[in-house]
């Protein structure tokens, strides 16, 4: 790969497909850090899968939406075996048409690029493999991936000191690792005293809550297993106890509902 000059700034991409039309925590992230680095002056660009374009640094490309009916569609036809193109599920196939594009960005002189989507991940090293890209890219293990999964990639960003040295002790400590934690915006997000945040989301004081935050889906954060649970709590406690889910919509929403 052909490197940047010394004297100039290093051209970085982030890029999430679901930034502009799913709203969770890596697509949050990726705004956050994209504002963040630009603030600090890096020549950044944001790539995203959905508009409106609201910041320069903004670039939108053109992708088959997860929760589209083209994607639902295109998902059936390919049930079998299409995982092995890219078709297998809604999400994969909403990454690879992403990535799509994405590569014919890259080629134009990008240093690295970071991602946090498994299924790009993955379109990504086929595309190094075949020689269509270089630039190299950072997969942040926000959805907790498996040793097998990751040994196939050179940098991996931990979010936590254990994740990384559970993952070393299955494969051995690798070069390309590192930790760098999720970060919260203190002066955005700040707690209120909890009467006053019972009283703004209409819970009463006497009840003792068990809160569930996360995308509202039974796959990967497995809501289904969450509300078998805290029915058995509520049997046996009654009202005395109060549960509150919050999170973001996703196709598998209304099913737990």
């Amino acid at each position: 790969m052909k490197q940047n000059p010394t004297n100039s700034k290093p051209k970085i991409a982030i890029a999430v497909s679901g930034v502009g039309h799913i709203y969770r925590g890596m697509e949050g992230w990726a705004e956050s850090m994209a504002m963040a680095l630009t603030d600090m002056g890096i020549d950044l660009s944001l790539f995203r899968g959905a508009g409106p374009k609201t910041h320069s640094y903004d670039k939108v490309l053109p992708c088959i939406h997860r929760t589209s009916k083209i994607a639902k569609i295109l998902t059936k036809i390919f049930k079998k075996g299409g995982w092995r193109l890219g078709l297998g599920s809604p999400g994969q196939l909403e990454a690879w048409s992403f990535g799509f594009f994405l590569i014919f960005h890259l080629r134009k002189g990008y240093d690295i690029v970071h991602i946090k989507q498994g299924n790009l991940a993955v379109f990504l090293h086929h595309a190094k493999r075949f020689g269509l890209i270089k630039t190299p890219f950072i997969l942040s293990n926000g959805q907790i991936a498996n040793s097998k999964f990751i040994n196939r990639f050179n940098f991996i960003q931990f979010l936590s000191p254990q994740e990384k040295e559970e993952m070393a002790g299955i494969l051995g400590a690798k070069k390309g690792w590192f930790v760098i934690p999720n970060f919260v915006d203190t002066a955005l997000f700040k707690p209120l005293p909890q009467k006053q945040c019972r009283e703004k989301l209409g819970i009463p004081n006497d009840r003792f809550v068990i809160l569930s935050v996360g995308a509202i889906k039974r796959y990967h954060k497995r809501m289904d297993h969450f509300l078998r649970e805290m029915g058995a709590v509520k049997k046996q406690f009654g009202d005395s106890v109060q549960v509150v889910i919050a999170g973001s919509t996703d196709p598998e929403t209304e099913q737990v509902v």
